[in-house]
């Protein structure tokens, strides 16, 4: 039985029972990095099943951590 047509322009995608990280991305034209970096994902390895994924959109960047700054010196 052939598998059902995939949305190559779908914005999501829920998390079915043996699915991977690799085969959701493959199976949507979009690259793993891409899927782990917009869904904040960090074991690539552990998916969970009916977890929501989003597939497109633009990645937030990594806060930048803000350097401090000196204290200011005593006034003599």
């Amino acid at each position: 039985m052939p598998k059902p047509a995939v949305n190559k322009n779908a914005t999501q995608h829920r998390v079915q029972s043996g699915e991977t990280l690799s085969v959701i991305a493959d199976r949507y034209g979009v690259s793993m990095q891409n899927l782990i970096a917009l869904n904040g994902i960090s074991n690539p390895n552990q998916m969970e099943v009916d977890h929501t994924l989003k597939l497109r959109g633009t990645p937030k960047p990594a806060a930048k951590p803000v350097a401090a700054k000196p204290a200011p010196k005593p006034q003599t």
